[in-house]
């Protein structure tokens, strides 16, 4: 990226010319009719048609799980074959837990979201998950997810003789940012922002951004020698944003999450918006609380990071002490109050069953 400074004729400062004032006035038209159709296509298409779930059900046989491992019977998945898989391995502290993990074969090259959660017995105390984790599916490869920690073995057989599990497994649709090319050529343009330049590498961000493939094709640039302007938007952030899309793969952090969910909105970039759904819902990489995460979860439309609060919440207790009694509980939209009332709904009728 370079920054300089613009040429007096491509400043954007009040009281330009009529042909800047023009150009200004058709980004703003377009950024409002692409967050319409974004809207639009949200309410049509629904959250649930994000990803495909698979529930299995079975019981181990304490005397034997050790010895015999177990293996469930392959299942699909949005076209990808999916094997589930159980054992008794030792872990880093060499204390024998009970894992499962995804053996998965794809047709195609891309990467997934996994999403997995098990119960046992349909005991709060021996439910595991949501956990989220990318998988990086290759083409004719039987390619392995990470492992599913369920809990300490010695503790599980001596309180279950056959324990029942119920195990969740969802695959979210393709999050592929490795599959987008970097074209390192010349197909490069110039984007204004707060009267600063920048290069930007106009395929790379296409394949990221709705809004800006739209932008870089749109009439106006032919009028305006390839130069785009960007009202509103903060060019520290936009560099930013550049840097985590990039190749240079910068990380979501505590301290950009927000900028990037903001951006990811604006410019309706659904992977961006992925990526940061994975970092929040990582409770190794920051110490944001549930009551936090569920505020950018309606800011933002996270169905996903919704999903996985409110599925981390097992008892109506706790759903009341960290989601509904918080000062943060009165600001959530309609919708996202509805969605805790249905799960509070829910695990009110498990306690009293």
């Amino acid at each position: 990226m370079t920054k300089k400074t613009l040429p007096s004729r491509w400043r954007l400062a009040s009281g330009g010319d009529g042909e800047v004032a023009r150009l200004r006035e058709q980004v703003r038209l377009l950024n409002s009719e692409m967050t319409t159709l974004r809207r639009e296509k949200e309410r049509l298409e629904g959250d649930k048609l994000c990803y495909s779930e698979h529930i299995i059900q079975f019981s181990i046989t304490v005397s034997k799980l050790a010895e015999f491992p177990y293996a469930s019977d392959p299942f699909e998945l949005k076209n990808v074959t999916v094997t589930l898989h159980g054992a008794v391995i030792p872990d880093c502290e060499a204390v024998a837990q009970l894992v499962f993990w995804c053996e998965m074969l794809s047709s195609s090259v891309f990467d997934t979201t996994l999403i997995t959660k098990c119960a046992i017995n349909n005991s709060s105390t021996y439910t595991t998950g949501p956990f989220m984790q990318i998988v990086r599916l290759r083409e004719g490869s039987q390619i392995p997810s990470g492992r599913h920690f369920a809990g300490p073995w010695n503790t599980i057989k001596s309180t279950f003789s056959e324990p029942a599990v119920k195990f969740s497994i969802k695959l979210v649709r393709p999050c592929k940012p490795s599959s987008i090319k970097f074209d390192a050529g010349d197909n490069y343009v110039t984007m204004i922002l707060e009267d600063e330049s920048i290069q930007v590498n106009a395929p790379y961000v296409s394949e990221w951004s709705d809004f800006l493939r739209s932008y870089f094709i749109s009439p106006m640039k032919e009028t305006n020698a390839g130069i785009y302007p960007i009202e509103d938007c903060p060019v520290d952030d936009f560099r930013e944003m550049l840097d985590v899309i990039y190749p240079t793969g910068k990380p979501i952090d505590v301290w950009n999450v927000e900028r990037m969910l903001v951006l990811a909105d604006r410019f309706i970039m659904p992977m961006l918006t992925r990526q940061c759904e994975l970092f929040l819902n990582d409770g190794h990489k920051h110490t944001m609380n549930e009551i936090q995460m569920l505020l950018l979860a309606d800011k933002y439309n996270l169905f996903l990071t919704r999903t996985n609060i409110l599925e981390k919440l097992t008892t109506t207790a706790l759903l009341r002490s960290k989601i509904i009694k918080t000062e943060g509980y009165a600001t959530l939209s309609h919708e996202m109050k509805r969605a805790v009332d249905a799960r509070y709904v829910e695990l009110d009728v498990q306690e009293r069953g």
